[in-house]
C-alpha cells in the first residue's frame, strides 16, 4: 500500500508540476480498489497466480497511471522518456506474477527473501524506478532553467520579449534558416505621442496603454511571430517565412484592432510601423513616409 501510495502522488505531483489538474476520479478508485484487493487476499497462498495477479494488479495500474499522466501533461523528450519507463515498469508488473509463478516466491516472507524471484522482482523494479526518478530530477532542473531564462528575458509590463529576449530568438532563427531560403520580415513599432498620454492621464494609464497594445499584437500577429518590447514605446515583430506584403497586411489588422480595441476607459492612442524583408526585395519607385495612422503605404513595402 505504501509503494501504490508513492505511485499515486507521483500521478498527482506531475500534473501539478505541469499545472495540470490531478486525476483524483483514477487517484481515488486505485486507492480503494488496492486497499480492497490487499484485504482480500490476506492469508492467500503464495506462489500461487491468482494471487500474484491480485498483489500486483493495482500496483501495475498505478504506475501506468503515472505514464499516462507524464505524457498527457508533459511535452518533449524528457517527459516522453519518463512516460516509456513508467510504461516499462507497468508491464514488469505485469509479467511479475507469471515469474513467481514459474521461480516460486516462497510461501513466506523469509523464504521470499531467499528466492531468485526476489532477485528478479527487486533489481528489475529498483533499475526501472531509479532511472524514472532521476528523469524527474532532469525535468525538475530543465523547468527551473527554463523558467528563469524566460523570466529573465520578458518584459515584465507587457509580457511580451524584452530586448535580451528577443535578441537572442533572433539569432537563432537566422542561424537555423537555409542560407538562400531565408524569407524574414521585421516590424519596427512605435506609439505615437505615448509621451503626451503620460502627461495628460498619468503613466498607470500609459501602463494600461502598453498592455492593451501588448494583446492586440498577440492576437493579431501569427502564433510563430516573435513579439517583443524593447523601448519605452517601442515594440518589434520579427515574422519567418512571411513576405513584406503580407506584413502589410498584418500591419493593418494591427491598425484596425487598435482603433477599435473596445476598451472605453482607455485614451485613443494610434502606432507608427516600418518593415523591413530580408532578403531585401525592389526599391519602390518614389519613396513615401510613414503614416502615423499605423499601416506603410503600399509602395513601402517591398523593402
Amino acid at each position: 500500500m505504501a509503494l501504490l501510495g508513492g505511485f499515486l502522488a507521483m500521478a498527482a505531483a506531475l500534473s501539478i508540476f505541469h499545472r495540470k489538474r490531478p486525476p483524483w476520479t483514477a487517484i481515488a478508485t486505485l486507492a480503494v480498489l488496492g486497499l480492497i484487493t490487499r484485504i482480500a487476499i490476506w492469508g492467500g497462498t503464495r506462489d500461487d497466480l491468482i494471487y500474484e495477479l491480485a498483489f500486483q494488479l493495482p500496483l501495475a495500474l498505478g504506475i501506468l497511471l503515472c505514464s499516462h499522466t507524464a505524457f498527457r501533461t508533459g511535452k518533449g523528450q524528457l517527459n516522453h522518456t519518463l512516460a516509456g519507463l513508467f510504461l516499462l515498469s507497468g508491464l514488469n508488473f505485469f509479467i511479475k506474477p507469471f515469474v513467481a509463478a514459474a521461480l516460486g516466491s516462497g510461501q513466506t516472507a523469509r523464504d521470499y527473501a531467499g528466492s531468485a524471484y526476489a532477485l528478479y522482482s527487486q533489481a528489475s523494479t529498483a533499475i526501472l524506478l531509479t532511472a524514472a526518478g532521476l528523469t524527474v530530477l532532469l525535468i525538475v532542473i530543465q523547468t527551473t532553467i527554463q523558467e528563469y531564462v524566460r523570466t529573465a528575458e520578458t518584459d515584465h509590463l507587457s509580457g511580451l520579449l524584452n530586448r535580451r529576449g528577443f535578441d537572442r530568438q533572433a539569432q537563432a532563427l537566422l542561424a537555423s534558416a537555409p542560407i538562400g531560403k531565408r524569407q524574414l520580415c521585421a516590424m519596427m513599432i512605435d506609439l505615437d505621442h505615448f509621451k503626451r498620454i503620460n502627461d495628460c492621464f498619468g503613466h498607470d494609464m500609459g501602463d494600461r496603454v502598453i498592455q492593451a497594445f501588448a494583446d492586440i499584437l498577440r492576437s493579431t500577429a501569427p502564433k510563430s511571430a516573435h513579439l517583443a518590447r524593447t523601448g519605452g514605446e517601442e515594440f518589434v515583430i520579427l515574422l519567418n517565412r512571411v513576405s513584406a506584403p503580407a506584413a502589410g497586411l498584418i500591419v493593418e489588422a494591427m491598425r484596425a484592432h487598435t482603433r477599435e480595441h473596445g476598451q472605453a476607459d482607455l485614451p485613443t492612442f494610434s502606432f507608427s510601423a516600418g518593415i523591413a524583408q530580408y532578403p531585401g526585395g525592389r526599391q519602390p519607385s518614389r519613396p513615401h513616409a510613414p503614416r502615423r495612422s499605423g499601416m506603410l503605404p503600399s509602395q513601402d513595402l517591398g523593402t
